[in-house]
């Protein structure tokens, strides 16, 4: 929608309703108390210069949700647990393999959408107690360190 600026001239006794239409584009529509007059300003367009935007890159975080799933499998005894009912797509690790805070350690598909779990904790895998395709259950102990 173009932009327009409505203002309000008064030269001696008389007053003037000015609204100045779109000035990205020339001619421009000017109405003066209800005249619209189309006003040429291209020669005076080639000298404006567009404002410059910064661009800043929105780095993700994590979502409370997520925060809470990753808390939620951390468990006393070092396991992880499902976050929901699926089924597990793949599994990442093997026993005795040394993972860090965040590495992915399985896929579990839930209502048809993937989600990768990942360790919420560094430490080595003692314990893997499920296989790729099997199905499981919300807090059922999926990995154990």
């Amino acid at each position: 929608m173009p932009e327009s600026n409505y203002i309000q001239i008064k030269i001696g006794t008389e007053s003037y309703d000015v609204e100045v239409g779109d000035i990205s584009v020339s001619p421009v529509d000017v109405t003066v108390n209800g005249n619209i007059y189309s006003v040429d300003i291209s020669k005076y367009l080639k000298n404006i210069q567009p404002k410059k935007r910064k661009i800043t890159k929105k780095i993700p975080t994590r979502t409370k949700k997520q925060e809470n799933i990753t808390k939620n499998n951390n468990t006393v005894n070092n396991s992880v647990k499902s976050p929901m009912p699926g089924t597990i797509l793949g599994v990442k690790v093997s026993v005795g393999d040394t993972v860090k805070v965040g590495d992915e350690l399985l896929v579990l598909e839930s209502m048809k959408m993937e989600n990768m779990i990942n360790s919420p904790i560094d430490g080595t895998i003692s314990k893997i107690l499920i296989s790729e395709g099997d199905s499981v259950q919300h807090g059922q102990e999926l990995i154990i360190f």
